[in-house]
C-alpha cells in the first residue's frame, strides 16, 4: 500500500482530531482499458456505487477519474471498495488513514489515490487543508 505524506509535512499541531474523506481519484495505469466500480460505505451504508470506463496507457494517456460528493466531508468512518474488470478487489478505509497518520495537523479531509496497475490496486493517502 502506498502512502503519501507530502501534504502533511510543517502541519503537525499537538492535537489530533477526526477528518472527513474529501476526494477520491482513481487512475488506470494499465495498458488496457479497464471497468472499475467504485463503492463508497458511509457509516456502515452505502451512499455511493458507480461503474467508470477508464482507459489504458496504450493510446498515450491515463484514464482517470475524480469523485467529489457532497456527502463527504463528514468527518465520520467511510470504506471505500475498488473493483477491476471484477477479478481484481481492495478497500480502504478511514481507519487505514488513521493508521498511517497519527496526527493530521490542520487538514480537514484527506483524498484517497487509487492506481491499478500490473493487476493490483494500491492506495496513496495525504491530507487536504479544506474539504472541496
Amino acid at each position: 500500500m502506498l502512502v503519501s505524506s507530502s501534504t502533511l509535512g510543517g502541519c503537525l499541531e499537538e492535537d489530533s482530531h477526526e477528518v472527513g474523506l474529501g476526494k477520491i481519484n482513481v487512475t488506470n495505469y494499465s495498458e488496457n482499458r479497464i471497468s472499475t466500480v467504485v463503492t463508497v460505505e458511509k457509516e456502515g451504508r452505502t451512499v455511493y456505487t458507480e461503474e467508470h470506463a477508464l482507459e489504458g496507457t496504450a493510446n498515450g494517456s491515463l484514464g482517470r477519474i475524480a469523485i467529489v460528493e457532497e456527502w463527504m466531508d463528514e468527518k465520520t468512518p467511510y470504506n471505500v471498495e475498488i473493483t477491476v474488470d471484477g477479478d481484481h478487489q481492495n478497500s480502504f478505509s478511514t481507519r487505514d488513514a488513521n493508521e498511517f497518520f497519527s496526527d493530521w495537523g490542520a487538514n480537514e479531509c484527506y483524498f484517497l489515490d487509487a492506481v491499478f496497475e500490473a493487476k493490483s490496486i494500491n492506495f496513496a493517502v495525504g491530507g487536504l487543508e479544506s474539504c472541496p
